[in-house]
């Protein structure tokens, strides 16, 4: 007898099934591996915002007050004018030292001309850190700068033009409620030199720069000490994710992320918790417009420059005064959110009971 073999092998309808399966398996797969990254990804921009927190408590503790708003959106950091209100430069400038970034806070420390002083400020402005980017929105590396007005860039011997490009931040100190005094939001450049920005008193900026009722902890030309937050340190915002239209991450075409991390007040890197309007009333809560709303970026949607948000899908991380970071919802009363935002509104309230 002849025994004949056959060779065994898959069928087409067979290898057709094991594809479709595969499909399945990696549909069902996908969607929790992209979970777990986002997981990942807002677990690193918490941490960035833990990092700065305790930076700024150990500015609190070194100098005996939290880190001035500067003098301005224009104005460099100046390292022979050391904290507070002398310091031009914005909180993230003053952070520097308390972040191991000294040697970036002391460029151009005593330099001999101007020329040398412009190449250490645009040296400054050109340095990417990495703890100031949420990895959920950008990456940390440069991205076209714009000139805020048309005005320069001033610094301890004069004026330089901006650069091209910068380094940008994802995070903003909470500058209270109410941005002003007169239910606007207003635009404050600072003093334009040096000199004059020094022989100004503590009266006359107040009133220069608007800002008679700001009710946060980084503010222009302050110094505001954990004495002053009588609501309590775990109850009170210090700094916070915030809101960029999703069309404009990365062109620096929006007007509240346009700039630099190192500059003074302004919408960059101070956001409000509040709205124009003020003391809160049950009106005003109800009256959403005038609200500086927590918002996740959206595209083409320039309402809300002035709030705090994030690129996350739920809500937004905020650091707190005692140092603490707590996840917030986009959908977090209003009121809440205000009570948080202000330091002495009599309105305690435990943002870990929410």
């Amino acid at each position: 007898m002849r025994r004949t073999s056959r060779k065994h092998g898959f069928t087409l309808v067979e290898l057709l099934v094991v594809i479709t399966i595969i499909g399945i398996l990696i549909a069902l797969l996908l969607p929790a591996v992209q979970a777990a990254r986002e997981a990942a990804r807002r677990a690193q921009c918490s941490n960035n915002l833990k990092q700065l927190a305790l930076a700024a408590l150990g500015h609190e503790q070194a100098n005996g007050f939290f880190p001035s708003g500067g003098w301005g959106p224009c104005w460099a950091g100046v390292p022979e004018s050391g904290f507070g209100r002398p310091q031009p430069g914005g909180w993230i400038y003053s952070l520097l030292p308390y972040m191991e970034q000294q040697p970036l806070h002391d460029l151009g420390l005593a330099a001999p001309d101007k020329p040398t002083l412009d190449n250490c400020v645009l040296q400054a402005v050109g340095t990417v850190l990495s703890t100031l980017n949420c990895p959920t929105r950008r990456s940390p590396i440069l991205y076209p700068h714009q000139s805020p007005g048309g005005q320069l860039y001033h610094h301890r011997l004069g004026d330089v033009m901006w650069p091209a490009l910068a380094g940008k931040t994802d995070y903003a100190a909470s500058g209270g409620t109410t941005p002003d005094n007169d239910g606007t939001a207003d635009q404050f450049y600072g003093p334009m030199s040096y000199a004059a920005g020094n022989a100004l008193t503590p009266s006359q900026w107040s009133t220069t720069a608007n800002h008679t009722t700001d009710t946060g902890v980084v503010c222009t030309h302050s110094a505001i000490r954990m004495a002053d937050i009588t609501d309590g340190a775990s109850n009170t915002y210090l700094v916070g994710e915030k809101y960029i239209n999703a069309d404009h991450t990365t062109d620096g075409l929006q007007a509240w992320d346009d700039q630099s991390w190192d500059i003074g007040e302004d919408w960059d890197v101070v956001r409000f918790a509040g709205s124009t309007l003020s003391p809160p009333t049950s009106a005003a809560f109800a009256t959403e417009e005038v609200w500086f709303v927590p918002t996740q970026d959206t595209p083409g949607d320039n309402t809300v420059g002035m709030a705090f948000g994030s690129a996350h899908a739920v809500g937004f991380n905020m650091g707190f005064c005692d140092g603490s970071v707590q996840f917030m919802s986009y959908s977090i009363n209003l009121g809440i959110h205000w009570y948080l935002g202000n330091r002495s509104d009599n309105q305690p309230i435990d943002a870990k009971n929410l």
